[in-house]
């Protein structure tokens, strides 16, 4: 039997734990981890790639095969439900991407930080920090995935491959919906996100931090299937409408400052109001202007973090009344910006 494509080669790149994918293959039942922190060349994908038909491609790399790629921590967990979790901590040294065409009835991408762009099909999903991307994997639908040099990548990866040769009486419960699933990007709950980033990576040595960690594994399973009904279709938003979404996205990132109105937003990306709000929430799982309250937030995070006036910081953040920004501000964030002032 072939192994299934583990998390960590769909989503960053080399695998790990090479003997462990080997044992799940022949159903051997383990609740273990493997942890690596060293430096990956090109050598190191090139093996892996001929191992498990992974296409990689170092474009701005030189024609050598002792290229540094990736410098940090991965780890790799084999949970006892058949999940397998793989946490990565890594410096992109060398810009690279992959093409997968693994097999597994649910796979989900959680981006802690860094950024990554994945391409299935024709539809392009750019993640930032604090989102998450799910779906099937099958032959039928291969994976492309773009990582930047120059950048921290952490990251958490979780695949559950379907039916186990290890059953957990919640996971039988998905059986029924082992059917290929349309990509879905969807954001983190904030309390969720921290948790993850605060994670301690190591292997569990005792009872209770093996139970924290598939704890962990279930969670991702259930945030995805809440925001993953099973008739989820690619057609719901179409690949020209993603192009404009996504356009319309990238602007409001850059610019969150300016007087947006949904006549404005529908105008530009060809689509009625009502049309707009719905398609948003669809393609980023989102409402059009809670994105936009949170861009214009984190925004003035930074900008009363580098000494700006909390007045200064109103204003150049699309607020016209002070009143208003510190309210938005200290329910966003759980502290007032003149707190945050004092603390600088």
């Amino acid at each position: 039997m072939r192994p299934h494509i583990c998390a960590s080669q769909t989503a960053l790149g080399p695998a790990i734990g090479v003997r462990l994918v080997i044992h799940i293959s022949k159903g051997v039942r383990v609740n273990t981890a493997t942890t690596f922190e060293q430096r990956f060349m090109t050598s190191d994908f090139e093996a892996i790639g001929r191992k498990y038909a992974i296409r990689y491609d170092f474009p701005e790399a030189r024609p050598s095969r002792s290229q540094p790629v990736l410098h940090g921590q991965l780890s790799e967990y084999t949970l006892d439900s058949g999940l397998r979790l793989t946490f990565s901590n890594v410096r992109v040294i060398t810009t690279y991407e992959s093409r997968s065409t693994g097999e597994a009835a649910l796979f989900v991408c959680l981006l802690l930080k860094g950024k990554l762009r994945f391409r299935i099909h024709d539809q392009v999903f750019n993640l930032e920090p604090g989102m998450a991307l799910d779906m099937s994997l099958h032959s039928g639908q291969p994976v492309e995935v773009s990582h930047p040099a120059g950048q921290q990548l952490h990251t958490m990866t979780l695949v559950w491959p379907g039916r186990s040769t290890t059953p957990h009486t919640l996971l039988e419960q998905l059986v029924p919906f082992e059917t290929e699933r349309a990509p879905a990007l969807w954001r983190l709950p904030s309390g969720f996100h921290q948790q993850l980033c605060q994670l301690d990576p190591a292997p569990a040595q005792t009872l209770a931090q093996k139970l924290l960690i598939e704890g962990v594994a279930l969670q991702i399973v259930g945030y995805s299937f809440k925001h993953m009904p099973a008739n989820r279709t690619h057609s719901r938003v179409s690949s020209a409408e993603a192009a404009r979404l996504y356009e319309l996205h990238d602007l409001i990132t850059v610019y969150p400052e300016q007087p947006y109105t949904v006549q404005s937003m529908a105008e530009q990306v060809a689509m009625s109001s009502s049309r707009l709000r719905h398609k948003f929430r669809l393609q980023f799982s989102e409402n059009l202007f809670d994105f936009i309250r949170r861009q214009r937030l984190t925004k003035a995070h930074g900008l009363v973090l580098a000494g700006y006036s909390i007045e200064h910081t109103a204003h150049s953040c699309g607020y016209a009344h002070t009143s208003n920004f510190t309210t938005a501000f200290k329910r966003h964030f759980g502290y007032s910006p003149g707190k945050l002032m004092r603390q600088c």
